[in-house]
């Protein structure tokens, strides 16, 4: 008998390429019997995992720029090095949250259309008005959600070109002379780090309060 489990690892690359291509793609899942509501709740727990991972990595970067990066040494190759690393990575996680965020909402948007459809269809009126019930609090728990998403990904896109301004002046200023400027710039780059953290263990916070309400 064939699983959900093996039927996922079999069509793996054909949902990552249609993703691109389809906007709709979830309905692959959904032929293959997966419930709408089962698809969000896997993507909204893959959108938690990569803000924990990119939180970890803004922590990091968080504290290298209080103790690791020397200002005071006359060569900073290495400091460019370094602060470039920080950039790509971060940027390549930060693309994977968007496109997960994407996802999750254009998901919400066909289950909750399908939900109160389906609800309006039950001949019962006590168990179309608990379903409806039901569905109107998904809706507000998603809204907060969507939100907090929304809000972390315009700081993570803040905090990326502020470093992305950082890297770029050190690759065209590679003299001591640059780093007085630098030094000052970047302290204010640690501090827009430090609210793009907490605004990330904010959708921490509602992606697992909206995943209980799907289970």
């Amino acid at each position: 008998m064939v699983t959900k489990s093996l039927i996922t690892i079999s069509v793996t690359s054909l949902f990552l390429f249609t993703t691109s291509c389809e906007p709709r793609s979830y309905r692959i899942w959904e032929f293959l019997g997966w419930e709408k509501r089962e698809i969000l709740s896997s993507e909204v727990e893959n959108v938690g995992e990569n803000q924990k991972e990119i939180k970890e990595d803004f922590q990091s970067i968080y504290e290298r720029i209080k103790t690791e990066y020397d200002y005071e040494r006359d060569e900073i190759d290495d400091l460019y090095d370094q602060l470039k690393s920080d950039y790509e990575k971060a940027k390549n996680k930060a693309d994977r949250i968007k496109a997960s965020s994407k996802k999750i909402r254009q998901i919400a948007k066909a289950l909750f259309a399908e939900w109160e459809e389906e609800a309006m269809a039950i001949s019962n009126k006590n168990y179309r008005k608990d379903s409806l019930v039901k569905l109107r609090q998904a809706q507000a728990r998603f809204k907060h959600l969507s939100a907090s998403l929304h809000r972390s990904e315009s700081q993570l896109d803040r905090v990326l070109v502020q470093l992305n301004d950082q890297v770029l002046y050190l690759k065209h200023n590679l003299n001591a002379k640059s780093l007085a400027l630098f030094e000052s710039e970047i302290k204010l780059v640690k501090n827009e780090i430090d609210e793009l953290i907490k605004a990330i263990e904010k959708t921490i916070q509602y992606s697992q309060t909206f995943k209980h309400t799907l289970s």
